[in-house]
């Protein structure tokens, strides 16, 4: 059988394609390597308190057991500062008070990491989770054998 010859500008075009593909895989690694938890679409409403300003109806776009990114436009976008969130879902089933952190923000909104909850709050974030993944085993794979946030009371 003969092997088949390729021109030098077909070897560059290959080369091209096989550098795209490896710097595309590399990069969706380093992106999915910074999340430590899946995270799922949630669209319910969010209210939280910066310091004296208090925000309501803001809308929560993703959620995992780390945090959330709620869409919008706030003065706040990257802050040390603890915010105070509280989520009630349409449904009435998903109850959550939490503080959390400005982490990252951009035009659409920003990205919060929760820092304390209380368990009730914590209960009912993965119980939220699991019944709206897609693949719910990821999420109880990822659950921390110990409880992930400083402790608050209810």
């Amino acid at each position: 059988m003969r092997k088949r010859q390729t021109s030098p500008r077909q070897n560059i075009y290959f080369q091209n394609c096989i550098d795209s593909h490896n710097l595309f895989t590399m990069m969706n690694t380093n992106v999915m390597n910074r999340r430590k938890f899946h995270r799922i679409n949630f669209d319910e409403r969010v209210a939280f308190e910066f310091g004296e300003e208090r925000y309501d109806g803001g809308r929560i776009k993703n959620l995992s057991l780390g945090g959330m990114f709620v869409l919008g436009s706030y003065p706040q976008q990257l802050s040390e500062k603890q915010l105070d969130l509280f989520v009630t879902a349409k449904t009435g089933k998903t109850h959550l008070h939490a503080s959390a952190k400005v982490v990252w923000g951009n035009d659409e909104g920003i990205g919060l990491k929760f820092t304390s909850m209380d368990q009730d709050s914590y209960m009912s974030l993965m119980a939220t989770l699991i019944n709206n993944a897609e693949q719910p085993a990821i999420i109880l794979n990822q659950i921390p054998k110990r409880f992930p946030f400083e402790a608050i009371s209810s």
